[in-house]
């Protein structure tokens, strides 16, 4: 078995065959009965060897985990060392990236846009799916030519688009182990019931997908010199129901659509002979491994289906590191956090304003000093230490400052030092009106009035991918931050 690669995951396109008409598993798995059964029954066991067809997608904008615990799974530079162990010959493999890449079209995401794209030509990509959003923000906010990127494919952009964007309506090529040769084709559709913004619908007209992958496989034969052929549709919306209806288009083996767990899996759905539709896992934590083995060549759904796990023990590409080191500088040069153009910020529900950490320690000392202790007091000295240097990226000092996302909230060490680190602020809220209340309280001398408990929580930031432990163990992980007496009163009386 291949370093790597999820036991549990392996799922052959026969068991889902079997799943859909109630047949027993292990008659199809049994290696004595191999003989009696149909070419498109396989083993689930040891891997055949054949063509490989790899595919990546549904990217949710992470070109890398944060990084700031073990654990975490994704990168886009670790996953070159995966594709070459998958398949040592490239020959042999087609691979592709489903989409969507980014979310957003700020300036952030445009930059990680362009490191998506530099990286797939890099690793010498076949064919990419880009979205409506992704075409545009390429063509009108990136410097990348044509030729700077990987195959660019969406079948139903119409024929107007097609003047505009230069990309693929479909991406063909042949693939081969010794004397054998598989013939690859290769769409991508977007629904254009799933592009909401009007600006963004007269920029790029999409036909009807079905009708679109239908035209393409009249139009192309792809079995030409071939010894079989491989036809895969890649979906980079999320809609219902068209995966189905692609599945129903005579030819289609492959139909690669979004999906909502880490892993890539299969869809219980279509006819039962029909194409495997599989979803793509999130965040880029793992890539799909379809292998075909080329002693079933004919039966192009023969074939295996394999999650391949992306964590921090695969090695990093130095040539994709190039890509991501430039995306950091960019943030840098262009300081995006200062920006409130390229970054909006949130207004407050109220008047009121971040003060800094001084100014809660000059009243609450010894619960400042117990605060001084833990990592939070320190969270932004980790993004500047030089083998870190996320000093500049939004998405990381959001998480280890006071409210970077607020208006009034942290800016830069320069202007807003005491608002550095997961201060008093970040969890509490915004102290200027305390501050204020308190002052005139204790002039009075009344009870200081209460103040606000939550500001942010801590699920926030410690989310499932970049704090996989934080969950199952939340009070573990808040004991280590505890800062108050038992008993303590937050008044002066």
């Amino acid at each position: 078995m291949i370093s790597g690669i999820s036991n549990k995951s392996i799922v052959s396109f026969a068991f889902m065959a079997l799943l859909m008409t109630g047949l027993s598993l292990w008659t199809g798995c049994n290696p004595s009965s191999q003989e009696n059964q149909p070419d498109s029954i396989l083993s689930m066991g040891k891997k055949q060897p054949g063509f490989v067809a790899i595919i990546s997608g549904n990217w949710r904008s992470h070109i890398e985990p944060c990084g700031c615990t073990d654990k975490q799974r994704g990168g886009i530079d670790r996953r070159t060392d995966t594709i070459l162990k998958l398949s040592p010959d490239q020959q042999s493999r087609l691979l592709l990236d489903s989409g969507p890449l980014i979310l957003a079209d700020d300036r952030q995401s445009q930059l990680k846009l362009e490191v998506f794209l530099r990286s797939f030509k890099t690793l010498g990509f076949d064919g990419i799916s880009l979205t409506p959003m992704e075409l545009v923000v390429w063509q009108e906010n990136l410097g990348l030519s044509e030729e700077e990127c990987p195959p660019i494919i969406l079948t139903n952009l119409s024929e107007e688009g097609r003047s505009i964007y230069p990309v693929h309506p479909w991406i063909t090529t042949t693939i081969h182990i010794d004397q054998r040769s598989m013939a690859c084709l290769a769409l991508s559709v977007c629904d254009p019931e799933s592009v909401q913004d009007a600006t963004l619908k007269e920029k790029v007209v999409l036909t009807d997908p079905v009708r679109a992958v239908q035209q393409a496989l009249e139009e192309q034969s792809t079995s030409v010199n071939a010894d079989d052929q491989l036809v895969v549709v890649m979906i980079n919306s999320d809609t219902e129901g068209l995966p189905e209806q692609l599945a129903t288009i005579d030819g289609v083996d492959l139909i690669v659509t979004q999906g909502y767990g880490d892993e890539p899996e299969p869809v219980t759905a279509g006819p039962v002979d029909g194409p495997l539709i599989f979803s793509m896992g999130i965040m880029g934590k793992y890539m799909a491994e379809v292998r075909l083995p080329v002693d079933h060549v004919g039966v192009v759904r023969a074939g295996q289906l394999s999650s391949v796990e992306i964590d921090s023990h695969n090695p990093r590409d130095p040539r994709i590191v190039k890509h991501m080191n430039n995306y950091q500088l960019a943030l840098r040069a262009e300081n995006l956090i200062a920006n409130e153009t390229l970054m909006p910020r949130l207004a407050l529900n109220e008047e009121n304003g971040f003060v800094g950490n001084t100014s809660c320690a000059y009243c609450h000392k010894e619960i400042f000093d117990k605060w001084s202790e833990f990592k939070h007091a320190h969270a932004m000295e980790t993004l500047m230490k030089p083998e870190i240097d996320r000093e500049f990226d939004p998405e990381c000092v959001g998480c280890h400052t006071v409210a970077m996302r607020y208006d009034g909230g942290y800016i830069s060490m320069a202007e807003t030092p005491d608002l550095a680190s997961v201060g008093c602020e970040a969890c509490h809220g915004p102290g200027a009106k305390h501050v204020s209340e308190s002052a005139a309280a204790m002039a009075l001398r009344n009870k200081i009035p209460p103040y606000q408990t939550i500001f942010m929580a801590c699920e926030v930031c410690h989310t499932h991918e970049n704090s996989p432990e934080f969950e199952p163990n939340r009070e573990a992980y808040f004991s280590k931050i505890r800062h108050w007496k038992k008993d303590e009163r937050l008044y002066w009386k």
